[in-house]
């Protein structure tokens, strides 16, 4: 009896603080997608294709039936901003953000826009500088592998209470 009510109070408690299980839309009702793109294939894109891959959505190259989801990328890029500088006037201290801007394309005409944003501080050694630029690329890298997956997770949250809503009203 002991253990049945330390397991409801438990139970109440992490479900009463907001928690949620990563993963949770793992139930996605994509089973199709297009991507379009006018940016070369770089990082990111390869990045969000592995992403899409990882939870089993095809990826399709037209689309035909007017019935898939089109995850249209409008625009990504890099951005740099300094937060604190040496005295004799350097950065010392810079915020790399990556900004993903996508819009989502529903089969009822309905779309969606899915912005993305990564930020990240980074040291500004200048005396370290071939360190300082490859430590710089493979934080970029991470951010653009980041900002994939939380792009494939807001797509599957959008795409899922859409089809909700496009079930519920047939």
């Amino acid at each position: 009896m002991l253990r049945i009510i330390i397991l409801l109070l438990l139970t109440l408690n992490i479900t009463s603080c907001g928690f949620n299980f990563q993963n949770k839309y793992q139930y996605n009702n994509i089973k199709t997608l297009q991507i379009i793109s006018n940016k070369q294939i770089n990082y990111f894109i390869k990045f969000l294709i592995e992403e899409i891959k990882l939870n089993n959505i095809k990826l399709i190259n037209t689309n035909n039936d007017n019935k898939t989801p089109i995850l249209k990328i409008i625009n990504f890029y890099e951005d740099t901003q300094t937060l604190s500088i040496f005295q004799n006037g350097k950065a010392a201290e810079k915020q790399l953000s990556f900004i993903v801007k996508a819009e989502l394309l529903m089969c009822n005409n309905k779309s969606y826009l899915l912005n993305i944003k990564i930020d990240r501080t980074f040291f500004d050694n200048p005396l370290e500088a071939l360190a300082k630029d490859s430590e710089k690329d493979i934080i970029l890298q991470e951010m653009q592998e980041q900002a994939a997956y939380k792009l494939i997770q807001n797509l599957l949250i959008t795409y899922s209470s859409e089809f909700k809503k496009i079930k519920f009203n047939t």
